[in-house]
């Protein structure tokens, strides 16, 4: 079943579009700077942005009458207000899926197999969660699919037991997180909601003489440049990719506001990567040979490694190799190697105008087309498309200082 709009408008039309988003995180202006990347592609859209009001929502203003709608469904009053105005709308929150209302926003299964998959690669087998307060109301799919994901992985994942009455401090008090973190097993990989809970837990840690990242390591699901500047260390958070969702949410409101049917299901959009500072930049690798090898490949990425240089530098034979990086890593040294370029390539298409032969002759691959084929592997789309998906300050670099 599709939702139509009868809402064809004539080509001269400039149209004008609310933005019911807040401004005040550095995912939500990636969103707008995509939404408005998509109006420059349509020649442009006259936009209403209102403040949030006294509960922290945004709203329509009463005599607002536009061609279309993006915003946060953050209530059933704002989705009733919304659809209200029988214009074509597009929800870009976790928080609701609200029928007639399709949904761009990130894929939160991926964040959290991501997440996941980046601490195990680095050996670790203790994690923990810190998710939303519960007076937020989001699901628990990124605590789910993280426990799925360590559990596969003969691991455990322990959460952090939110407060109610915390709504102060995003759930979370310090003093509760001493209490926690007495509790666990370190070296751990700790996965928290927010950049303002990960310098938190980054005070908790001090508290404790807990070295960052030795004892804890730490990756913030969503950023803020801010907490994470403030933060004892620099704090390493999931990139998102929230221009891209800005830019699908606009293409998707210019197509329905053209005619064209609205999907019913979600929009789900891959994030991009982990932004690695130094707060998750540690390994806990137990054996010292893999270690070495892990060292080596990402220190002469750029010189194109192969399986065998790793091999002569250790002195081992091959097939001890790969059986350590398959029992340790669960891939073989050529995969690990390949997504270690492709982490480069990632870099270089979001912070520099380089072309692909150039960035091919910089992350050790052959030959462009080589490259081309392992990066479309990997990210489901071609090196040019995840450029075009737009460029924030940070995102796209996996290896911060």
């Amino acid at each position: 079943m599709h939702h139509r709009f009868e809402t064809p408008l004539s080509k001269n039309k400039r149209l004008e579009i609310a933005l019911l988003i807040k401004t005040d995180s550095e995912w939500h202006r990636g969103v707008i700077q995509g939404i408005a990347g998509s109006a420059d592609d349509a020649e442009g859209w006259t936009f209403t942005v209102p403040k949030s009001d006294a509960q922290g929502e945004v709203r329509l203003p009463e005599d607002w009458n536009g061609d279309g709608i993006i915003c946060r469904a953050t209530s059933e009053s704002l989705i009733d207000e919304v659809l209200e105005k029988n214009v074509p709308c597009v929800n870009i929150s976790w928080l609701m899926n609200a029928p007639n209302m399709p949904q761009v926003t990130s894929d939160e299964a991926v964040c959290a197999n991501m997440t996941g998959s980046y601490f195990l690669e680095k050996q670790h087998e203790n994690f923990g969660y810190i998710g939303p307060p519960p007076w937020c109301n989001y699901s628990n799919t990124i605590e789910t699919q993280l426990r799925n994901f360590v559990e596969a992985h003969d691991a455990t994942l322990e959460c952090f037991p939110m407060s109610m009455s915390a709504t102060e401090t995003m759930g979370v008090d310090k003093e509760d997180l001493v209490v926690w973190l007495r509790q666990l097993q370190t070296p751990i990989a700790i996965t928290v909601w927010s950049s303002f809970v990960g310098y938190l837990l980054i005070l908790a840690c001090q508290e404790l003489e807990l070295s960052i990242p030795g004892d804890v390591a730490i990756v913030c699901i969503e950023h803020d440049p801010m907490w994470s500047v403030l933060a004892p260390v620099p704090l390493s958070n999931l990139d998102q990719d929230p221009t891209r969702v800005g830019r699908t949410a606009g293409e998707l409101l210019r197509s329905m506001i053209a005619g064209k049917p609205a999907p019913t299901e979600p929009i789900l959009i891959r994030p991009i990567s982990i932004v690695e500072r130094l707060s998750s930049r540690a390994s806990a690798v137990k054996d010292p040979v893999l270690g070495m090898a892990i060292d080596f490949i990402h220190q002469n990425t750029a010189s194109g490694t192969t399986v065998m240089d790793v091999v002569k530098m250790l002195g081992i034979s091959r097939r001890t190799l790969e059986e350590k990086f398959k029992t340790h890593l669960d891939c073989s040294p050529a995969v690990f190697i390949r997504r270690h370029q492709v982490r480069a390539v990632c870099r270089l298409l979001r912070t520099t105008n380089l072309n692909i032969a150039a960035i091919a002759r910089r992350t050790g691959f052959a030959y462009p087309e080589v490259l081309m084929r392992s990066f479309k592997r990997e990210y489901k789309m071609t090196p040019m498309q995840f450029r075009n998906s737009g460029r924030t300050n940070e995102t796209g670099s996996h290896i911060e200082s």
